[in-house]
């Protein structure tokens, strides 16, 4: 499957269970109130930072090692052991300090926790084997699947009457399915590990695993810290403008996972005016949706979150300046995982380092002082940094040019957008709040066509998509 229909696959794949999970978070929300939809993403957060230690960032070096084409099942076996090896010794500690768990989450959840987090690492590591093997579309349907089981159980759980316990029950049953396919999928790779290849995989991990923590830290740093400092019904409130930011990483997302493989056995290669000319269609791809995202956040955040309930509509601000941190890292994931493809994981260490410093450091002053708003502040004030350095070593790596021409048609269509978005959210301001919808619905309208009469370079890859997807069926 070609580049560009994997990417589009991914990216419907993803919006989909995007949909699915806003949905299950708006149903939480409002059947189990605020408080414990803080407690869920609480213990959340913390069993993705137990993952970063019990994967030791080895799924982006199983991808790369296993892209290279040699030796796949001694790199594949060799990367479970070492990653379940840590697992066990995480789940020693984390019983330990079972009480302090308790009392941070609010709840007694470390047994859920246990169980998810071994599960997590094996699917981790059945969705790095696929990719690395180019099975990308493969890869993007488990995630999905996954994605969308998960949801679908915890709503019928929550309907049924089910609490925290639920939430936690139904995220194991989807994420156990995940794993016994990606079992299948995978086959049996049982094979004696090495110390070669052990090693192998930990001098590309030692850079790679802080783009792994760095993942995490855009994600979760700010829930972590404001879990010392802030309730968990603040906590569920800034996890819903979390939900309506994550749209926007959708097409970097997609785009970014379908090309590192590609480019990484370009760079094998040696094709470096290939890889010149997918990054630059990259980097013009990357804003067709966060940028009219941005916009409409802007405009219709308030009516979005009031989906919620009324309590989460004082998270506006915050939904104003994550959508900021969305724009930067969307460009910023690109380049990264550029710089990976070419074997230049030192570059990308020393962009995740700088992020993640800046992070950490930002959160635990900002939200000290100002909260919600604060950690929202630290967020997207590093990504802007990260993002400026990682263009900066890009252009150090390799010689391409910024596709300015199609970012500014995009604005401009956005700029189109948000008019009709105006006048229509004018024309419905006596209806109900879910009214909202109309003016997204006609605002993307907007957006597309503008687009599409704007610019030629998105309008034949539209058509040649299109042209791909009719003749397969």
């Amino acid at each position: 499957m070609k580049a560009s229909t994997t990417s589009i696959l991914q990216f419907v794949l993803r919006v989909f269970s995007a949909v699915l999970g806003a949905v299950a978070t708006i149903v939480f929300a409002r059947i189990l109130g605020a408080e414990a939809l803080g407690t869920y993403v609480l213990a959340l957060s913390l069993i993705v930072w137990l993952e970063l230690v019990s994967s030791a960032g080895l799924g982006p070096a199983l991808v790369k090692r296993i892209s290279e084409g040699t030796e796949q099942d001694k790199y594949f076996f060799t990367g479970v052991t070492i990653q379940l090896s840590l697992t066990g010794l995480v789940l020693v500690l984390l019983f330990a300090f079972r009480t302090w768990v308790t009392e941070y989450v609010g709840a007694d959840v470390t047994v859920f926790i246990a169980v998810i987090l071994v599960l997590r690492v094996c699917h981790l590591a059945f969705d790095a084997g696929l990719r690395g093997e180019n099975r990308v579309a493969t890869a993007s349907i488990l995630r999905f699947g996954e994605r969308t089981t998960r949801p679908l159980t915890q709503i019928g759980l929550a309907v049924l009457g089910a609490t925290l316990a639920g939430l936690l029950v139904g995220y194991i049953a989807s994420m156990l399915l995940a794993v016994v396919v990606g079992a299948l999928l995978i086959g049996n790779r049982l094979t004696a590990p090495t110390r070669e290849h052990a090693a192998s995989l930990l001098a590309f991990a030692k850079y790679s695993w802080m783009g792994f923590l760095r993942s995490r830290a855009a994600r979760w740093m700010d829930t972590i810290v404001l879990g010392f400092f802030v309730s968990n019904t603040l906590i569920a409130v800034y996890e819903a403008g979390w939900t309506l930011t994550l749209f926007l990483f959708l097409a970097s997302d997609s785009l970014s996972n379908t090309l590192f493989p590609k480019v990484s056995e370009l760079a094998e290669n040696n094709e470096l005016e290939r890889i010149r000319e997918v990054t630059e269609t990259g980097l013009a791809f990357v804003g067709v949706i966060v940028i009219p995202g941005v916009a409409g956040s802007w405009l219709l955040g308030a009516d979005l979150l009031r989906f919620f309930g009324p309590d989460f509509v004082q998270g506006q601000q915050v939904l104003l300046v994550l959508v900021l941190f969305a724009l930067f890292i969307s460009y910023e994931r690109l380049m990264i995982t550029i710089l990976n493809a070419l074997n230049r994981p030192d570059l990308a260490f020393r962009v995740n380092l700088c992020y993640v410093v800046c992070n950490l450091i930002g959160n635990v002053v900002l939200v000290t002082e100002y909260g919600l708003i604060g950690a929202a502040v630290a967020t997207s004030g590093s990504g802007l940094v990260s993002t400026a350095l990682a263009l900066y070593y890009q252009r150090q790596v390799l010689d391409f040019q910024m596709p300015y021409g199609e970012i500014l048609k995009q604005a401009i269509a956005a700029v189109a957008m948000s008019a009709a978005v105006v006048i229509t959210d004018n024309a419905i301001a006596m209806f109900p709040y879910w009214f909202v919808l109309v003016p997204v619905f006609v605002g993307a309208f907007t957006y597309g066509v503008c687009l599409l009469t704007l610019s030629s370079m998105v309008r034949e890859r539209t058509w040649r998509i299109v042209g791909t997807v009719g003749a397969r069926v």
